[in-house]
């Protein structure tokens, strides 16, 4: 080899040693299969892991949680716990999961509470969350964000609370009426229980925005729709609710434009007929993906079979992951499938 050729290889081999974008640029989110209840994980650059909600109390959905978190994004433990509300489906695998993975934080809309009237399982299941972390949660407010680590070389990451325990963010300064508010919706009876004390989430990484916002019912999506949006528009939309009736307002759903909506339901249970009308008929959505065909609906409103991961309505199992890049870029994928579909930047042309 020539001197100057050495000379240009170390210097190529050094580059790559110190690169800091060499790692990780993606940020990943996957959304486990817990037969209806909610837990969805993101890894972010800096390789650290947020759950939002573990599903319920069977070893089933610990087991698969624990599988995607270890095997599938290679993680050692849960950096930041995240509880949305304080219903069975959505906190009460913590104990199970605990056995197999380490929680280093746990936050929620809400502390602990002595008693949920609207869930009969919550006296024995509370009991057992405590024996987790004696209890100790604090409350995520309403324009709180994650202490998220920053990866060097790449945009910042943020997990932002709009709204807790029926509080919301202030609406954005400048922000001009929401169009959708004047169209005439039929609303479902009130729901004003636990499930209206959801946290609703936004994580953004570069230009990439996902919002999460638990079992939110329609009547506090409404605030958060009208008379302005305070959520913005959106690339990736986890369907409130698992999809049921009671959520996804309209008017909400149309203001933030998803470019991508993903169902984390049960083979009978979310994917209600009015919201997966309102999702696959939103404005500039590219794709809809569910966890489950629902076996009680219309197959026009499901998602096509090639993108719900659990199309036959058992044994189940599957995930549903989505890799971001930070321009806003984006792919999605069943299961360890390496079939993928991708979603450009927004503003970028085929």
């Amino acid at each position: 080899m020539k001197p100057l050729q050495s000379v240009a290889l170390l210097f190529l081999l050094a580059g790559t040693a110190w690169s800091p974008v060499a790692a990780q640029t993606t940020t990943e989110i996957y959304r486990m299969d817990v037969e209806g209840g909610a837990s969805t994980l993101i890894v972010t650059p800096a390789r650290e892991a947020i759950l939002i909600d573990s599903g319920e109390n069977k070893t089933l959905h610990a087991d698969r949680i624990a599988d995607v978190a270890k095997r599938v994004a290679g993680l050692k433990q849960i950096d930041y716990f995240v509880i949305s509300h304080w219903h069975a489906d959505h906190y009460g695998g913590t104990y199970e999961l605990t056995r197999r993975l380490p929680i280093k934080r746990y936050y929620a809309n809400t502390p602990p509470p002595d008693r949920v009237d609207d869930d009969p399982q919550f006296t024995p299941l509370i009991a057992l969350y405590r024996k987790t972390n004696a209890g100790k949660t604090p409350e995520l407010k309403t324009g709180a964000s994650l202490p998220l680590k920053q990866a060097p070389g790449v945009p910042p990451v943020a997990l932002r609370v709009l709204a807790s325990n029926r509080d919301l963010i202030a609406a954005p300064a400048g922000a001009v009426n929401n169009t959708h508010c004047g169209t005439a919706v039929s609303a479902p009876p009130l729901d004003d229980g636990e499930n209206a004390k959801s946290l609703a989430l936004l994580f953004e990484y570069g230009a990439f925005r996902f919002f999460d916002a638990g079992d939110l019912t329609w009547q506090i999506e409404e605030r958060l729709a009208c008379p302005v949006n305070r959520v913005g528009v959106v690339d990736l939309y986890q369907v409130t609710h698992h999809g049921l009736d009671r959520s996804n307002n309209p008017r909400l759903v149309r203001a933030i434009r998803p470019r991508v909506a993903v169902v984390n339901n049960g083979p009978q249970k979310g994917s209600e007929p009015n919201s997966m009308r309102t999702v696959l008929g939103a404005p500039g959505v590219e794709a809809v993906w569910q966890l489950y065909r629902n076996t009680k609906s219309d197959a026009k409103l499901n998602a096509p079979e090639n993108r719900i991961a659990n199309p036959a309505g058992g044994p189940g199992g599957q995930y549903i992951k989505s890799s971001i890049l930070p321009d806003g870029s984006f792919s999605i994928q069943i299961g360890d499938s390496r079939r993928k579909e991708t979603y450009r930047a927004p503003g970028t042309k085929p």
